[in-house]
């Protein structure tokens, strides 16, 4: 039902309902509503915006190997975001995510390798072939990256892309 009120499929669209139907089949240990209800809460969508509770809904979700949330949750780590921020939590969650086949997570390992950032020793080798396996697989942002990198330098490459955290990508529901 929550689908049926988000999206107004026999019903009219609610968002209130909507957080209703999937809090119920989160609390009942429903992988993929627990991450919806985390997105939910991160957003603030048919409940007011609660960072902490996004962070707990995602690890519910993470825990049982769902990709997505472990992608969104190593973001929430690395922006510090309704938790400590930690980039070894941060790196730790994206490189699982990477093992569950979630796409975005690959591109968001190989900026943090490109940055230096979240624990890692900045190893450009390594961030680039993790670029160039995404890019393969088919994701949007490795292929703007790889691209912003054929049309600079090296050193101009790294320096646009060294502390620019808008290159990390949210898997969005």
């Amino acid at each position: 039902l929550g689908n049926r009120f988000e999206k107004g499929i026999a019903l009219e669209a609610n968002p209130a309902e909507t957080f209703n139907w999937y809090k119920k089949a989160a609390d009942y240990g429903d992988d993929g509503s627990q991450f919806t209800i985390g997105w939910l809460y991160q957003h603030g969508i048919g409940i007011e915006k609660d960072a902490e509770s996004a962070v707990t809904y995602y690890e519910l979700s993470a825990e049982q190997g769902n990709g997505k949330a472990m992608n969104n949750l190593a973001l929430l780590y690395t922006y510090g975001t309704g938790v400590k921020e930690n980039g070894k939590r941060a790196r730790q969650w994206l490189e699982k995510a990477d093992e569950y086949k979630e796409k975005k997570a690959r591109t968001n390992l190989a900026v943090l390798y490109l940055q230096g950032r979240d624990h890692l020793k900045q190893d450009f080798d390594k961030g680039m072939g993790l670029l160039l396996e995404a890019e393969k697989n088919g994701d949007i942002k490795a292929n703007e990256i790889m691209e912003m990198y054929r049309n600079h330098s090296k050193e101009e490459f790294l320096s646009r892309v060294s502390d620019d955290l808008s290159l990390l990508q949210w898997v969005e529901r």
